[in-house]
């Protein structure tokens, strides 16, 4: 975006917020929500650039990010302002009768894209020898996989706790491998419409605790 669109109304509540992060951020703990935001700053646009991939704040890809990041492995350009939002605790799911029918003996675990193929969280889990098999990149569709019976997966526990047809593995205890970071372009810093998008996912993520934990 030319840095005149940007800057041009910085003192205005008013004008365009993009916004990326993954699809399950997006589907279950932002959407939810931004009903209460567009009703207190009605002439703000918000578009939503949703994906797995990694935009460049730094040449205006995006205007601010949410991105889930491994715990204690932050790499975020130090030329960025980032803001740790939340732990994700996550655990391992599976369909009912994928586990009755399939576990240990025939089941494997999903992947995410990029996962090394040995799946080091799998060590902690009650099948750590079950083999690897498949990678998927998004999470609503590994959601839907392990509901169809394709696997076992790890998945975020806000994301998978409550969903029709999946449970958490027997045995299995949720820990928290991947943080959720608030990410923006210092040179934003005084633009009142990034400015109070920023303020509003802070104060958002303060009282989602809960839905992070998820219920067993």
């Amino acid at each position: 975006m030319p840095r005149r669109s940007i800057y041009r109304g910085s003192n205005q509540l008013s004008g365009e917020v993009r916004i990326t992060m993954p699809d399950v951020v997006a589907s279950h703990l932002i959407i939810p929500y931004l009903n209460d935001f567009s009703r207190t700053y009605p002439e703000i646009n918000i578009q939503l650039l949703v994906t797995s991939h990694v935009l460049d704040l730094e040449s205006h890809q995006a205007d601010i990010a949410l991105r889930i990041l491994p715990k204690g492995d932050v790499d975020i350009s130090d030329r960025l302002v980032a803001r740790k939002l939340a732990d994700l605790p996550s655990c391992c799911y599976g369909s009912p009768r994928y586990i009755e029918k399939s576990v240990p003996d025939d089941g494997h675990w999903l992947g995410w894209s990029g996962d090394d193929a040995t799946l080091n969280w799998a060590k902690d889990t009650p099948y750590p020898q079950m083999p690897y098999q498949h990678q998927i990149n998004h999470g609503l569709i590994q959601l839907e996989a392990v509901k169809s019976g394709l696997g076992l997966a790890r998945l975020p526990c806000f994301l998978a706790d409550g969903a029709e047809g999946v449970i958490r593995v027997p045995g299995a205890a949720p820990s928290s491998l991947h943080e959720l970071w608030l990410v923006s372009n210092p040179e934003h810093r005084n633009v009142m419409r990034f400015k109070v998008f920023r303020e509003f996912i802070v104060k958002l993520f303060s009282r989602l605790n809960d839905k992070l934990i998820g219920k067993a």
